[in-house]
């Protein structure tokens, strides 16, 4: 009979035991829970304290700090759309990527006539060296003037685009040159902000001057003393994402610790939206990004290299002494640069991640054969 008893009571103490575990899981779990909370508490005292310190050590006078320029124009202007009304989106995104004459687009041509006060305003700002937004424009994450001032920024870049094309078409070649110089300018501004939402508008911003500087080295009359203008307004061709990161990483992840719940942090741990992984996902941004860097000092020696000879090279090797080794390296594929000569140009691409020369292509194409979609490639293509 006491056999039979200790067999009755064997599920019942299994389940006893069960009940145990269970509630042992959640008093540890609701105990790291209070234990992080408690810590989140304590650690904000220090996060105030540490943003403070890399806000004094980023401090610069009024007299140095472009942001100053920023924040006069956003006061005294309205925003800039990124195309204006009167315009259909073809006439949009031709004026905005090729030279375009007056004769073509008259109203436009007289729009930016009207507009030249923002333009010399921003190129004022293009030569200061320094640009420091106060922190406070991010500890709070809706905070308008932030919101307005990413769209600003954005609207000047493609006012400064579309009449800098105007300059080409039309013989303006310096002060083309000078517009897009305050294009890459004003991402290197934003690059100066340890954040990383202001480090994607950058390179959003800087691919816009980066292009423009193709069709000046490719197309336009180029003199030495232009080339190296040019040159000298080229950002880095080395990959730095380390040290960028880094600094991102510390700030973002402070600003983060401020505005958030401690619950909402850990939801987005939880999520993959720390910043870490954000951080991660713009990895490959910044890649493509020193990918059209090298790419554009590279097209600089081509343009070199035509002037003197009066022709394009037949290949990358009759350059390769006039620039650093890592220039003809691509970081996205981990291969060289894909050069072609094609009748009186060249073409230049990157063959991607999957490091597969597609012939420059990326879209999705149709075969007009069989109206089927055909697999599109991941190629990069600079140039044309």
């Amino acid at each position: 009979m006491p056999e039979n008893n200790k067999d009755n009571d064997a599920p019942h103490n299994t389940k006893h035991n069960k009940k145990h575990v269970w509630l042992a899981f959640i008093i540890v779990v609701l105990a790291a829970i209070i234990a992080y909370l408690a810590w989140s508490v304590w650690n904000s005292k220090s996060v105030e304290q540490r943003l403070a310190e890399i806000e004094a050590a980023r401090a610069i006078p009024d007299s140095e700090n472009a942001a100053t320029i920023y924040n006069d124009l956003l006061e005294k202007y309205d925003p800039i759309p990124l195309r204006p009304y009167f315009l259909s989106e073809d006439a949009g995104s031709m004026t905005l990527d090729r030279p375009w004459t007056a004769a073509d687009y008259p109203e436009l041509a007289e729009w930016i006539k009207d507009r030249q006060p923002i333009i010399d305003r921003l190129l004022h700002a293009s030569g200061f060296d320094e640009c420091r937004f106060p922190f406070t424009d991010y500890t709070y994450p809706l905070n308008p003037g932030k919101i307005n001032r990413f769209s600003a920024m954005r609207g000047w870049t493609f006012l400064l685009a579309r009449a800098a094309n105007n300059d080409i078409a039309e013989g303006r070649i310096d002060n083309a040159i000078a517009k897009h110089r305050c294009i890459i300018q004003l991402a290197r501004h934003l690059y100066q902000q340890p954040v990383l939402l202001e480090y994607l508008i950058g390179f959003a911003i800087e691919s816009v001057g980066v292009d423009g500087l193709y069709i000046l080295l490719a197309e336009a009359d180029l003199t030495e003393s232009r080339i190296k203008t040019i040159e000298q307004i080229q950002p880095t061709t080395l990959d730095n994402w380390a040290d960028i990161s880094a600094t991102i990483y510390e700030v973002d992840s402070l600003i983060s610790n401020k505005t958030n719940h401690p619950l909402a942090r850990l939801r987005a741990l939880w999520s993959g939206t720390s910043v870490r992984s954000l951080l991660k996902r713009t990895h490959d941004i910044h890649l493509r990004t020193v990918s059209n860097r090298r790419a554009l000092k590279i097209i600089t020696e081509l343009r070199r290299y035509r002037n003197r000879h009066g022709f394009w090279p037949t290949t990358l090797d009759e350059i390769k002494s006039f620039a650093p080794p890592e220039v003809f390296l691509d970081p996205i594929s981990g291969d060289s640069f894909v050069y072609k000569l094609a009748d009186d140009t060249f073409t230049l691409y990157s063959k991607g991640k999957n490091k597969i020369d597609e012939d420059g292509q990326l879209d999705v194409t149709v075969d007009p054969n069989t109206n089927e979609y055909i697999e599109p490639g991941d190629d990069r293509l600079f140039w044309p």
